[in-house]
């Protein structure tokens, strides 16, 4: 059994953590009103402060497993609120590294996501942009705030389109659901799997996952088509071939002997020849 100083010493872990805790979470309102009131350089210290304060009590964390995921978000939120800051300040890589931290504690923070791409997206790293987003429209789209994840897929083609073309895996799959979603650019199933296709050949595990489902859903659309085209093609042979054309007959005769878009039927093969 653990002695009562073991004991004391343990409460006070805990008491140190709640301190930690509250003081974090404290920071984080501070800089809210800060930045409400224009302050972003008072808003920037105060994120930083609490980010600091957040990731000792994260490491040294002493409680209940129930109190820890608020820790976390609190921590993320710093992170994505610092973020915000330094991209109005015109930092966006230092923004970007604190979006990464942000999503790597709370993965449904959707905010972080969206100013994690547009970080990327200033400083013209489009992978690292549609890496974030595709993490973000997969992870966050049911948190608050997912749906405009959507509207920068949409409203930044034309920086997936240099990111493909430069060959970026993340930038093709992240252009492929443009195209499969008609999000920004015609909606086009051919192109999306080409593109999925194209990032999955680098070894791209999201992009096999899509290729695989977009795949026999292409080969039943071509079944379909052809069916349609040997359908057509069986009205005119038979009419044709009513009227005595000889060609048409041979065509229609044939298409019974395989059972080529017609039920298979030797006798009317022979009643046709």
């Amino acid at each position: 059994h653990p002695t009562r100083a073991a004991m004391d010493d343990l409460v006070k872990l805990r008491e140190e953590s709640e301190r930690r805790a509250k003081l974090t979470a404290q920071c984080k309102e501070d800089g809210n009103s800060k930045l409400k009131d224009g302050d972003k350089e008072g808003a920037l210290e105060c994120y930083s402060r609490g980010i600091k304060e957040g990731s000792t009590a994260i490491d040294k964390f002493q409680g209940l497993a129930e109190d820890f995921e608020p820790l976390k978000k609190t921590f993320s939120q710093l992170c994505s609120n610092r973020a915000h800051v330094l991209l109005q300040l015109d930092r966006p890589a230092e923004a970007l590294l604190d979006c990464q931290k942000s999503v790597d504690v709370d993965f449904e923070n959707s905010k972080a996501y969206w100013r994690g791409t547009t970080a990327a997206l200033q400083l013209g790293n489009y992978e690292a942009a549609a890496n974030l987003l595709r993490q973000g429209l997969r992870l966050a789209w049911d948190a608050p705030g997912g749906s405009e994840l959507a509207k920068l897929l949409g409203k930044s083609v034309d920086s997936w389109q240099k990111g493909a073309d430069a060959g970026g895996p993340a930038s093709q799959y992240v252009l492929a659901l443009a195209h499969l979603k008609g999000n920004g650019v015609s909606q086009d199933n051919n192109k999306a799997l080409d593109l999925f296709h194209k990032a999955a050949a680098q070894g791209d595990e999201m992009a096999l996952e899509m290729a695989q489902q977009l795949e026999p859903q292409k080969q039943a659309a071509e079944a379909k088509a052809r069916s349609a085209v040997q359908e057509h093609e069986m009205q005119v042979w038979m009419q044709a071939a009513a009227a005595g054309d000889a060609a048409a007959q041979f065509n229609l005769g044939l298409a019974y002997l395989k059972g080529e878009g017609v039920p298979q039927d030797h006798g009317k093969c022979i009643e046709l020849w």
